[in-house]
């Protein structure tokens, strides 16, 4: 997803919405342990939208019950893709200094913890 040109498309997003949606089917299975598995499965392609970074996301879609649905995941993917495109040097100078104490984050799992860590849940209460 970091790789990618400005307008060009996700590639497999109708694939990536109907795993998250198949996954989803399973009882106890909702959209942040649906990413968290895909992401590892796909890490520089899908996100983890978990509690702090799906809310954040959901509220920026205007959700008003903050709840994710595996419909949402094509807009919510698309977004963190912005999001992504506006830091992309940032981003990829903190990968270089990580990467220089060995510690291996994909540019998306850099985005993911710098949203996480700056959010409090209080925020989306």
């Amino acid at each position: 997803m970091a790789g990618l040109r400005r307008g060009q498309a996700i590639p497999g997003l109708a694939a990536i919405a109907a795993a998250v949606d198949c996954m989803c089917e399973v009882k106890g299975v909702k959209v942040p342990k649906a990413t968290k598995i895909l992401h590892k499965k796909r890490p520089n392609l899908i996100p983890v939208f978990d509690s702090r970074v799906g809310l954040y996301y959901a509220a920026r879609l205007r959700n008003p019950k903050f709840d994710l649905d595996a419909d949402d995941i094509s807009s919510l993917l698309e977004s963190f893709r912005q999001d992504l495109q506006a830091v992309t040097e940032e981003v990829r100078n903190l990968k270089r200094e990580l990467d220089a104490t060995n510690v291996r984050l994909t540019n998306i799992r850099i985005l993911d913890h710098l949203i996480w860590a700056r959010l409090d849940q209080r925020n989306f209460e």
